[in-house]
This record gives C-alpha cells, sequence and structure tokens, in this order.
C-alpha cells in the first residue's frame, strides 16, 4: 500500500513509542500523549506542512486528537477503521469488551515475565506489550474521552473507510452487530467535517490496510485529488 501510494506523494510511516522500531516512551500511552508525540515527531523531522494524516484502529483516536489540536498542519486526514466511540464510552457489547480485559491483562503479565529474563532482547519486547496494553486500556478512557471532544473538523477533507465483513471467530455471536456498530461510528467520523466522505469496503475485515489494500489506495487517490496541492 505504501509503495503504491508513493507514486503519488512522498509518504513517511512511524512506529508509535513502544513499538518495533521506536524506543519506549512514558505510560499511560493515551491518544493526548500521542498526538502530541507525533507533533513532536513532525516538527522535529521538518515534515512540510500541510500534509496528509492517515491512521489505522487505535491510530484513529490519536488521529483525530491530532486533527483538533493542529487543524492547520493538515491538508486532509483519513482513518480507516476507527473503533466505535458509542462502544467505548458505554455499555455495549460487554462480552468483547472484556476479551479486550482479558488481553490487556495477558500484556503485562507477559512483559512482567520478559523484564525478568536475561534475554537482552526481552527489555524492547517487554516495552512494547505494556505500550500496547497502555493503549488498548486507555481506548476505553481517557483516548475515548478526548476523541469524543471533536464535535467538528469544519471544512478539513475526511475519508473515513470501515470493513464491512463481520469476524464470528473474534467476536462470536456479536460480530455482525459490532461490525454494523464500527461502519456506523466511522460515518460519524465523516459527518465532523463539511467535506467529509465515508466508504464502507464490505469485502474487508478490520485489517483494511491488509486486506484490502487496492480500495483502501484507490479512495485516499481520491482524496488527494480533491486536495489543492
Amino acid at each position: 500500500m505504501v509503495a503504491e501510494l508513493r507514486r503519488d506523494a512522498r509518504v513517511c510511516v512511524y512506529a508509535r513509542a513502544g513499538h518495533p522500531r521506536s524506543e519506549p516512551g512514558p505510560l499511560p500511552r493515551d491518544a493526548g500523549r500521542e498526538a502530541d508525540e507525533l507533533a513532536a515527531l513532525v516538527g522535529n523531522a521538518g515534515v512540510p506542512r500541510p500534509f496528509l494524516l492517515v491512521a489505522h484502529s487505535l491510530g484513529a483516536l490519536n488521529a483525530l486528537v491530532f486533527a483538533q489540536r493542529h487543524s492547520e498542519w493538515l491538508s486532509g486526514l483519513v482513518v480507516l477503521d476507527p473503533p466505535p466511540l458509542s462502544w467505548l464510552s458505554g455499555g455495549a457489547f460487554p462480552t468483547i469488551r472484556a476479551g479486550v480485559e482479558t488481553t490487556v491483562a495477558r500484556l503485562r503479565q507477559r512483559a512482567a515475565e520478559l523484564r525478568a529474563s536475561p534475554d537482552s532482547a526481552a527489555p524492547a519486547r517487554a516495552a512494547f506489550r505494556e505500550a500496547f496494553a497502555s493503549e488498548l486500556e486507555a481506548t476505553f478512557g481517557r483516548s475515548a474521552e478526548l476523541a469524543a471532544l471533536v464535535q467538528s473538523l469544519g471544512d478539513l477533507p475526511v475519508l473515513a473507510v470501515a470493513g464491512g465483513r463481520p469476524d464470528e471467530r473474534a467476536y462470536g455471536a456479536d460480530a455482525e452487530a459490532f461490525t454494523r456498530a464500527w461502519g456506523e461510528q466511522a460515518a460519524v467520523i465523516a459527518r465532523l467535517s463539511t467535506r467529509g466522505e465515508f466508504v464502507l469496503v464490505a469485502e474487508s475485515g478490520h485489517n483494511l490496510p491488509a486486506e484490502a489494500p487496492e480500495r483502501v489506495v484507490a479512495a485516499i487517490r481520491s482524496l488527494l485529488a480533491r486536495i489543492p496541492r
């Protein structure tokens, strides 16, 4: 996907703090902290502004907060399958939420085991699990709160893309309803802008960049065509 888009524009890719190829960052890892770290990274790297920001899944919450705090830096915003705020901030789909909480606990347990390991690579692997656990936990707390504060993106060109294929293996009996709620949330984000667009990719699940890269590239190219250069 990145290689394809490099035919149309300069593309910069980064890994959040604690994730592979990046140093660990301070905890907790919520959308506000990560949006501010992205702003510092962009400034230090001298990335020309304005630029198009593309974010997937949990990163979409960071991108929303970034867009609110630094709208003048952006020429457009693309969010790929953003988590549904109605779920993050409410009591819907409790079984799925419990599964996420279990994942958080397992990540932290494994991180503790790695911290006690003599393996020289263990600290980096532990840092990733600690960062990811903190991000997941924050989605139901501070990250959701900050994203919910974004009530308008003005006339910023916004593209929200959602996967429409239910994942029964991951979400069980709630799969269809949960996938529908996920898509509805993406549509809500598109409506935050007077120049927003929503695209549903019915054949893809949550991992849009891997499962439907050609559809994502086409949608981003369509947005790029609408942005003055």
